[in-house]
């Protein structure tokens, strides 16, 4: 989550810096300010692969906390391993697990679904302009005509394609290679002269690459359609191209009265067919109207070319700005600490796992023999915190990496678990299984081994599993048959560190009688002790006990 903010931060610092040039030059032709922006809006779009390709510099933590949160406290963790059973193979029971979605996920998954259907009204726009394009007409021969001369005092060589649509209130260009002018139905009555200033404005837009400078800013909006700069420099690109095409049309000669004249009436007359949003230029949006009109109206506006040399030296400039911004990176963190066993002693050998909350690479150190371990430099931010080692269990944790991020991780012994099922309904084998109820064969009871052999250590994890010594069945009493009574109850107990079954309860309730029951039978099993490095230590078990009809 942190990464993906710096992202955004990054991304926005470089807009706002082309948004404060943008004001610094707003008495530089408006080709000026339209080129910052453009500019302004690739660096910003590029700041993940720039922050990727640049070297690193270090800035302070974006992470708000106090003194105690950039401490990590000890936490317990467990691990999924387990003791294998004693009883016989048979189905064993494991609790279902749900993992919750993490709300970076979450987040991914809305920031997938915005940026997908922005890109599909994308494209949605320009197949429509392709659909329109051929279902149109050519225009008459007084817009050829016009449209060649421009060409020649532009300098533009591409074929221009000049088209009439069905479409009352449509003046678009767009296309890169062979561009395209589609103009409204009623465009073949017009005056020459508002022709001659048409061509003029939409010829200036192909001259300046207007178009495919419009739809890479559209592409980058819909990725970052969560930003709201995105869409406001947007806005500004289509204004400030509609404004440098207006300053190449009064410089090719058009006289500015008339010129304005124009776009009022041609304004006028599509705004009651309503506003039409194609991802190109447009010469009589109302939005921007207004503002173009005091702009050409007024002769003191700066309306002079823009050499190639100072697009260069402002590119440069923003570049000078943008990289830094990308090269820096929040303050990183090497978590370290110690892998312990419930006794304190430390677990050599052991995996701690980190996974980022938001998703990515894992990352994996192993302890070594004094039970440290030690990660690279990672940014800090919330992970998922994991811990294994043979024979102890532990489950996944949320942890938040920032400061000095020291951890101990104490795990937990391994948690016996065991499936008994009790079938009714069929002929009982009494050549190899006691009567219900009954102690088993196993239940002789076994000898209770010796405690192992023990002598001083500094290094933990010495288990020694339990052993079952007295087993004992549950009954299926051919009443609860006969009724059709049948389901599967987990039981959870403790195993004392004299091999006694103590605290058995019932987990997920199904039938009192077959419950009672379940309990009944636990409660006479017998283990052996589990040792931790010599000391009888108290295991938790799991027992699912299924009664099933066989039918």
């Amino acid at each position: 989550m942190t990464f993906v903010l710096e992202l955004v931060a990054r991304s926005s610092l470089v807009l706002l810096v082309g948004f404060v040039a943008m004001r610094i030059l707003r008495g530089e032709p408006a080709a000026l300010r339209h080129w910052v922006l453009a500019s302004g809006l690739a660096l910003s779009a590029a700041q993940p692969a720039l922050h990727a390709l640049m070297p690193a510099w270090q800035l302070p933590s974006l992470v708000w906390s106090d003194n105690a949160a950039d401490r990590l406290p000890s936490v317990d963790v467990e691990s999924t391993v387990t003791f294998e059973p004693i009883m016989p193979a048979a189905p064993r029971w494991s609790p279902s697990r749900t993992a919750a979605m993490a709300p970076g996920r979450v987040l991914l998954w809305i920031w997938a679904a915005g940026a997908a259907v922005s890109l599909g009204v994308l494209l949605i726009a320009v197949t429509w302009l392709v659909w329109l394009g051929a279902h149109s007409t050519r225009a008459g021969e007084t817009w050829p005509a016009a449209g060649e001369r421009v060409q020649r005092e532009l300098g533009i060589r591409r074929p221009v394609r000049i088209l009439v649509t069905r479409h009352p209130a449509l003046i678009v260009t767009w296309g890169v290679i062979a561009p395209v002018i589609l103009l409204p139905a009623g465009a073949t009555g017009w005056p020459a002269d508002r022709v001659r200033a048409v061509v003029a404005h939409e010829m200036a837009h192909i001259a300046r690459r207007d178009w495919m400078i419009q739809v890479a800013a559209e592409c980058a909006r819909a990725v970052n359609w969560f930003n709201p700069l995105f869409w406001i420099a947007c806005a500004r690109l289509r204004r400030e191209s509609e404004q440098a095409c207006d300053d190449i049309v009064l410089d090719l000669g058009f006289d500015r009265t008339a010129y304005a004249s124009h776009l009022v009436t041609l304004a006028r007359a599509f705004r009651g067919h309503g506003r039409t949003w194609l991802p190109a230029p447009s010469i009589a949006r109302p939005s921007t109207l207004e503002r173009r009109v005091r702009a050409m109206l007024n002769p003191h506006v700066n309306r002079r070319p823009v050499s190639r040399f100072r697009r260069l030296a402002l590119v440069a400039v923003l570049l000078g700005v943008a990289l830094p911004i990308a090269a820096a990176s929040q303050s990183q963190s090497t978590p370290s600490g110690t892998v312990v066993d419930p006794s304190g002693l430390p677990l050599p050998n052991a995996t701690v796992r980190l996974v980022p909350a938001l998703g990515g690479a894992p990352l994996e150190a192993t302890t070594d023999s004094t039970g440290t371990f030690q990660f690279p430099a990672i940014p800090v931010g919330e992970y998922m915190l994991s811990s294994r080692y043979p024979g102890f269990s532990s489950q996944r944790q949320r942890v938040q990496i920032a400061g000095a991020s020291t951890m101990t991780l104490q795990l937990e012994v391994g948690t016996l678990r065991e499936t008994v099922t009790v079938r009714g309904g069929t002929t009982p084998d009494t050549s190899s299984a006691p009567p219900p109820g009954k102690p088993s064969p196993i239940a002789a009871p076994l000898p209770m081994p010796a405690a192992p052999a023990c002598g001083s250590t500094s290094v933990g994890g010495n288990l020694k599993p339990p052993r079952k010594l007295f087993d004992v069945r549950p009954e299926y009493k051919q009443a609860w048959i006969d009724a059709g009574i049948e389901g599967s109850i987990l039981v959870q107990a403790r195993i004392g560190t004299d091999g006694r079954v103590r605290s058995v309860e019932v987990v997920s309730p199904t039938n009192a009688e077959l419950e009672d029951e379940a309990l009944a039978a636990v409660s006479q099993w017998q283990f052996s002790p589990t040792y931790l490095n010599c000391e009888a230590v108290e295991v938790r078990m799991f027992v699912t006990v299924s009664f099933t009809i066989e039918r």
